[in-house]
Order: structure tokens, then C-alpha cells, then sequence
């Protein structure tokens, strides 16, 4: 049992990494795609987020644009080991987007104190990403930790 242990756990950590990185690019591309043709379900809760906080800046339409390219780019970036700091730059700013809405648009997160809306499960699930986001940079190879 030990030795199918240490062949288990050496197999693991040689594909940990990999797996993690192809999985950031599934999500990460698979809803900013969905964002390009027009049937992300997270669209009003963006707009709405929009509203509180750039639309003196700029149009939606614009913002909406290079949002939807942002995700894309963060998730072809995670394919690209080399390019894990300014990867992880660009990640941050997007969790910090994210899960805003958790304290700006309280009354479409929750429901009632401690229960989340389907929108704030959608925002919650983000720190699934984050906490893999926070393993992945400690675990890269040109990490100091």
C-alpha cells in the first residue's frame, strides 16, 4: 500500500499543476465565450455592477467588450507556466471585480441574511477559483515559497 501511496502522490503532484491550469482556461474561456454570444447568465448582475460603479467612465457595450476579453485572456495566460506573474496580476483584478457584488449589490446577493440568491452562489463559487488561483502561485516553480 505505501508504495502504490508514494507512485499515487508523485503522479499527483506531476499533474496537479497542468490540470489546474487547463481547468482556469476551461472556465475562464468557456464564460467568457458565453459572454461573446450574448447568453451568459451573469450578464444583468454585471451590468448592474456597472451601473454603481463605471458608468461615468464609459458605455456598457465598450466595458462589456473588453471585460468578455479580459476572461479570455486570463484563461489562455493560465496555459502559459512562464507567464504565471502577470497572470496572476490580471487574475486579482478580475476576483476583485467579481466578487464585489457580494458588498456592493447586497440586495441581489442576498436573499436574506445568510442566504445567498442564485446570483450570490454564482459570485460565492469564486472562491473556489481564488483559493486554486492562491495555490497555483505559491506552487510555481519560480515562486521564492
Amino acid at each position: 500500500m505505501e508504495k502504490f501511496e508514494k507512485k499515487l502522490f508523485k503522479f499527483l503532484a506531476f499533474i496537479t499543476e497542468p490540470l489546474s491550469r487547463i481547468s482556469f482556461f476551461i472556465v475562464y474561456f468557456y464564460f467568457g465565450t458565453l459572454k461573446i454570444v450574448g447568453a451568459s447568465p451573469a450578464t444583468p448582475l454585471v451590468k448592474d455592477l456597472f451601473r454603481v460603479t463605471l458608468s461615468g467612465v464609459l458605455d456598457f457595450p465598450t466595458f462589456y467588450a473588453f471585460f468578455t476579453l479580459f476572461e479570455i485572456l486570463i484563461g489562455v495566460l493560465f496555459l502559459f507556466p512562464k507567464l504565471t506573474k502577470i497572470t496572476f496580476v490580471l487574475f486579482f483584478l478580475h476576483m476583485l471585480m467579481v466578487m464585489s457584488p457580494l458588498v456592493l449589490l447586497g440586495e441581489q446577493i442576498w436573499s436574506e441574511f445568510g442566504v445567498l440568491t442564485i446570483e450570490g452562489q454564482y459570485v460565492l463559487k469564486d472562491l473556489i477559483l481564488l483559493s486554486l488561483g492562491l495555490f497555483l502561485l505559491k506552487s510555481n516553480k519560480d515562486s521564492p515559497y
